[in-house]
C-alpha cells in the first residue's frame, strides 16, 4: 500500500507540474521551452500510471522497485518546485521587457515627433539616424543621409568649420548654442543653433554615438540682420541730418551775427536820429509854448487852436522818439539795471499817484489793493515803475467808463504779482498774440479825449519784465475789459 501511495503522489506532482508548464506557455509565450517541459512531465505521468496499474493487478516484486519509485517522487517534487520558482523569473523578465518596450516606444515617438531637428552619428562620423523635423529642415530622406558623413549637409564655404564642430562633439566635447548653417536640397541655407551630447559605452569611457538637437533661427537672424541694416541706415540718416543741422546752425549763427549787427546798426541809427529829432522838437515845443503863453503877443483863437495841434503833435513825436530810444537800448542790452530795496507801497504810490488825477478827470473809479504794503522788493525800482505807469496809463486811456485797478500780492514761491485791470472794451483775440510787438496798440481805440499813444509802451514793458527775471501777460474779454499781469521775483541780484 505504501508503494501505491508513493506512485500516486508522484503522478499527482507530475500532472500539476505539467499543467503549470502549459499555463506558462500562454503567459510567457515561450512555446518551445515550456512545451518540451510539459511533454516530459506528461510522459513521466504516463509511466507512473502504467506502474500503478501493474502494481494493482500484477506482480509488484518482479516489476516495481520501491527505492526507484521513491527517488522518482522526490524528482517530481523538485521538478514542480523548479517550475514554480522559474515562473516569477520569467514573469519579471516579461514585465521588464514590456516596460523596456514601452520606454523604447516612448523615446522613439519623442525622437520622431520632436519639433526640433535631431541627428545622431557614430564615432566614424557617419549619420545613423535623424527625426522628421530634421528631414523637413534639410529636405533630405533617410536614403540620402543615413550612412554618410555630414559634410553633405553644410554650405561649401562653411563645411570645414562645421566638420570641425562635428569632430569635436564626437570626441566628447559638448556644444552649447553653436551656430551651424544647413544647406537644403533646394539650395537655400537655414541658420540653425545646435546643442550636442555624447553617448558612451557601459564603462563610460568610449564614445559610441553623438546626438545633436537644433533650433532653426533663420527668421530671427533675418530680423536681426534687418535691424542691423535699419540701424546702419538710421545712423547714416542721423549723420546726414546732423551734418544738415550743423550747417543750418552755422548759417543760423551767421544770421544771428548779422542780425545782431543789424540790431546794433539799427540801435545806433535810432539813437543818432533820436538825438537829431529831439533837438528840433524841443525847439518846436519851446517856441509853440512861448507863443501859446502869450509871451510874443496876443494870438487869435484860430491861431491858438492851430498852434495847440502843433504842440500836441510835437509832444507825441517826442514821446515816440524817447520810446524808440528806450526800446533800442533794451534790445542791444545797453540798459544797466541797478537794484535797491523798496516796499510795495512805495512803488505803487509812485506809479499810480499821478494817474489818479487822469482817471478822475475821465470819470473813472480807481481801486488799489496791496496784500502786504510793507513787503520789501529787491530789484530795479525805475523799471517796475515804468512798467506799472505804462499799464495803468493804458487802462485809463482805453476805458471810457467804469473803473481801473491794481492788485498786488506775493506768492508762496516769492514772486511779486501786479495785476492791472480795467472795465474797458477789451482786446480782440487776434490782437492778443502780437500785442507786445512794437507799434501795436493795446486796443482798437483810445477813450474819447485820450491820446492814442506810440504803440511802443507794451513792447518796452514786456522787455523790461524779462530783464527783471519775470514776464508780462494779458487776458482780455471783449466788452468786459482786460487784465495785464506782471510777474517778477521778489529778490533779484543781477540780470547779467
Amino acid at each position: 500500500m505504501r508503494l501505491v501511495f508513493v506512485v500516486a503522489l508522484s503522478m499527482a506532482v507530475q500532472l500539476a507540474a505539467a499543467v503549470l508548464a502549459l499555463t506558462l506557455i500562454r503567459l510567457t509565450k515561450k512555446w518551445l521551452a515550456w512545451s518540451l517541459i510539459a511533454l516530459a512531465l506528461l510522459l513521466m505521468f504516463m509511466r507512473r500510471a502504467i506502474s500503478l496499474y501493474i502494481l494493482i493487478v500484477g506482480n509488484t516484486v518482479a516489476v516495481m522497485d520501491p527505492l526507484q519509485e521513491q527517488i522518482g517522487l522526490v524528482l517530481s517534487l523538485f521538478m514542480l518546485l523548479g517550475v514554480i520558482l522559474i515562473r516569477p523569473i520569467f514573469t519579471e523578465r516579461k514585465q521588464a521587457e514590456a516596460e523596456l518596450r514601452e520606454m523604447t516606444d516612448y523615446l522613439e515617438n519623442l525622437f520622431s515627433c520632436a519639433n526640433a531637428p535631431i541627428i545622431v552619428w557614430g564615432p566614424d562620423l557617419r549619420i545613423t539616424r535623424f527625426n522628421r523635423a530634421f528631414e523637413e529642415l534639410t529636405g533630405r530622406s533617410a536614403e540620402e543621409v543615413v550612412g554618410k558623413k555630414p559634410d553633405i549637409l553644410f554650405p561649401e564655404d562653411r563645411t570645414e568649420e562645421a566638420l570641425g564642430y562635428v569632430t569635436s562633439a564626437s570626441g566628447g566635447e559638448h556644444w552649447e548654442a553653436v551656430e551651424i548653417p544647413i544647406l537644403r536640397t533646394d539650395g537655400t541655407v537655414r541658420t540653425v543653433l545646435w546643442n550636442s551630447a555624447t553617448i558612451y559605452d557601459e564603462d563610460g569611457t568610449t564614445p559610441i554615438a553623438t546626438i545633436a538637437q537644433g533650433q532653426d533661427i533663420t527668421q530671427r537672424k533675418q530680423a536681426e540682420d534687418g535691424i542691423i541694416r535699419l540701424n546702419a541706415e538710421l545712423e547714416g540718416r542721423v549723420r546726414e541730418r546732423t551734418e544738415e543741422l550743423t550747417a543750418m546752425n552755422e548759417e543760423l549763427l551767421e544770421a544771428i551775427e548779422q542780425l545782431d549787427e543789424a540790431t546794433r546798426a539799427k540801435s545806433e541809427f535810432f539813437t543818432s536820429m533820436s538825438h537829431e529829432f529831439r533837438t528840433p522838437l524841443n525847439s518846436i515845443l519851446g517856441f509853440t509854448g512861448i507863443i501859446l503863453d502869450g509871451l510874443t503877443g496876443e494870438i487869435n483863437e484860430e491861431q491858438r487852436k492851430q498852434l495847440g495841434m502843433v504842440h500836441d503833435s510835437g509832444q507825441h513825436l517826442l514821446a515816440l522818439v524817447n520810446d524808440i530810444l528806450d526800446l533800442s537800448k533794451i534790445e542791444v542790452g545797453d540798459i544797466k539795471l541797478k537794484f535797491s530795496d523798496f516796499s510795495m507801497d512805495e512803488v505803487v504810490s509812485v506809479s499810480i499817484g499821478p494817474l489818479r488825477l487822469a482817471a478822475e478827470k475821465a470819470g473813472l473809479e480807481t481801486k488799489v489793493e496791496i496784500a502786504d504794503p510793507d513787503a520789501m522788493l529787491h530789484t530795479n525800482l525805475r523799471a517796475v515803475e515804468q512798467i506799472l505807469i505804462n499799464l495803468v496809463g493804458n487802462a485809463v486811456k482805453f476805458t471810457e467808463s467804469g473803473s481801473v485797478g491794481l492788485d498786488v500780492s506775493i506768492t508762496a514761491t516769492d514772486r511779486a504779482i501786479f495785476r492791472v485791470w480795467d472795465t474797458g472794451p477789451g482786446i480782440p483775440k487776434e490782437d492778443l498774440e502780437a500785442i507786445f510787438d512794437p507799434f501795436r496798440q493795446a486796443g482798437h481805440f483810445a477813450a474819447e479825449g485820450q491820446p492814442k499813444g506810440t504803440g511802443l509802451g507794451l513792447a518796452i514793458s514786456s522787455r523790461l519784465a524779462a530783464r527783471l527775471g519775470g514776464s508780462l501777460t494779458v487776458e482780455s474779454t471783449l466788452g468786459e475789459g482786460s487784465v495785464f499781469t506782471l510777474d517778477i521775483p521778489v529778490r533779484l541780484e543781477s540780470t547779467d
